[in-house]
Parts: C-alpha cells; sequence; structure tokens
C-alpha cells in the first residue's frame, strides 16, 4: 500500500511536529485487525434457522421422506409417530448441512466475511487495536501527551486514539479532523499525504498543549508502523 518514500515521508512529518512538542506521535497502518471468527457462526446460525422456515412456508419439505411418492401419509399412529420422528430428523439434518455450508463459505471468503461483519463491530475491534497501540507506548516510557493515528487496511477504517491528559484539552473535534485527513488521502490514492496532513493537525493540537521543553525522551521511531 505505501511505498519506502511514503514511509519517509511520513516519518519527516512526525519528525517535524514532534520538535514542537513533548508529547509523541505514533502512526500505524494494520492490515487486518480480526479474523472476526464469530461471523461465520453467526451467519450459519442464521441460515439453518430461516432457509427450512422459509421453505416450508413455500410449500417446500426437502426433509420429508415418504415411501408413497412424496405425499406424507400416516395410516395409524404407530405409523404417524415413526413418520414426525423422521420428519423431525431430517428438519435437523437440515439445517447441521445448511449451517456448515454458510459457515465454510463465509470463512473461506474474507471479502464476503468482512462484508457481513456488522460495521460497530469492525470499529469497536479497530478502536481496541489503536487502544492497545497506545497502551504499548506508555509502556514503553512515554508519560503523556501520546496520540496514536491508526487506519486498518481491511476493514477500511480510520481512529484517533489520545491519553487522557491531551484529549481533554484537545477534544473529539481535534481527532475527528485528523481522521477525516487520512480518510481523504486514502481515498484519494495517496495514503501517505493523508497521515501526513493528519500528523500536522496533531502535532499543532500537542504544541499547543505540550508545548516542547527539551527534556522530551523520543520513545517511539518517527516512522509508520505497520501490522
Amino acid at each position: 500500500m505505501l511505498s519506502q518514500a511514503d514511509h519517509e515521508s511520513i516519518a519527516a512529518a512526525v519528525s517535524r511536529a514532534e520538535a514542537r512538542t513533548d508529547g509523541e506521535i505514533l502512526c500505524v497502518l494494520s492490515h487486518k485487525v480480526s479474523n472476526y471468527r464469530e461471523t461465520p457462526l453467526a451467519w450459519g446460525v442464521i441460515g439453518a434457522v430461516v432457509v427450512p422456515a422459509l421453505a416450508a412456508a413455500f410449500g417446500l419439505h426437502p426433509w420429508l421422506v415418504s415411501q408413497s411418492g412424496g405425499d406424507w401419509v400416516a395410516t395409524n399412529a404407530v405409523s404417524l409417530d415413526a413418520s414426525v420422528r423422521t420428519a423431525l430428523t431430517g428438519y435437523a439434518m437440515l439445517q447441521v448441512l445448511i449451517f456448515l455450508a454458510v459457515v465454510l463459505a463465509v470463512s473461506l471468503a474474507t471479502p464476503l466475511k468482512l462484508a457481513l461483519t456488522p460495521k460497530s463491530l469492525k470499529l469497536r475491534r479497530v478502536r481496541l487495536a489503536a487502544m492497545m497501540q497506545l497502551r504499548a507506548v506508555h509502556l514503553l516510557g512515554a508519560t503523556s501527551g501520546v496520540v496514536v493515528i491508526f487506519a486498518a487496511e481491511a476493514e477500511r477504517m480510520v481512529t484517533v486514539v489520545a491519553d487522557e491528559a491531551i484529549h481533554l484539552k484537545a477534544g473529539d473535534a481535534a481527532w475527528d479532523e485528523a481522521v477525516a485527513a487520512v480518510l481523504a488521502g486514502i481515498r484519494s490514492g495517496d495514503a501517505a499525504s493523508g497521515f501526513v496532513a493528519a500528523v500536522d493537525i496533531c502535532g499543532g493540537y500537542l504544541a499547543d498543549h505540550f508545548p516542547a521543553t527539551g527534556e522530551r525522551r523520543n520513545t517511539l521511531s518517527d516512522g509508520l508502523m505497520e501490522i
């Protein structure tokens, strides 16, 4: 997605921004944040419940087995009981087959799986992945004023998260502006320019609220992290 020149331009932007602040900026490009294993299972259950019910509603009964060529006929209580058991067994087997078929199809087709995954779930996973990067930065020694610009390629989502110290001062509008910049760059086919613009935006807020004192210890590489 990004060339070496793109990486260099992003790193240069981060270096310029951090020269004006004691804060830190981390740019991350994730190719996929989750496997969404629950998606095939959920759609398998939906298929197993809905498809046989719709078939029955339209008069189709593929699970019924009859020796008389298709009509379900009972001549006495014993044969009725056996027919019911046969019908229920056939219905259950059909549900199992549909469940397995849907799970396999959705699992093997990654674009389909992502399309069937609710947007809200993808957004939660992307934000969780970004928050994990933020926590990792703090574990490396950064104290406050940390901003993570996070783009998820497979999910086609971007989020910006910051620690409480800078978030309380800058607010959501600052990060929404940075997100819009990254998305605009990606949609125009120039993801690097989007990251650079977002870094400039975040760097401005950091410089305003955490200006450089000369005591900052650079705990991170300035380059884009691809994971």
